[in-house]
């Protein structure tokens, strides 16, 4: 059987490398710039025609048609053809 050896532990060492890892915490934290968000509303009623073909929205810019070809990108295409019940 062999005998174990156990290394003793300096603990002005061990203070010393905790300190100096508390202090690039630090100075990472205060690297990382602050998270911002911006929520954008658009308020403006857009009228469906009674047609098949409806109108084109995108989202994104905002720009509104009445064919895919006129709203590049268009994200929704509501359309109404129940005869003006919306």
């Amino acid at each position: 059987m062999t005998s174990q050896k156990f290394l003793s532990i300096d603990p002005n060492t061990v203070n010393a490398r905790l300190g100096l890892c508390a202090v690039a915490l630090v100075g990472t934290a205060a690297a990382i710039p602050a998270a911002t968000a911006t929520v954008i509303v658009n308020n403006t009623p857009i009228p469906i025609p009674q047609t098949v073909g409806g109108v084109y929205i995108n989202f994104l810019t905002g720009g509104t048609g009445g064919s895919a070809g006129a709203v590049p990108g268009w994200d929704l295409n509501p359309y109404n053809s129940n005869g003006g019940s919306q």
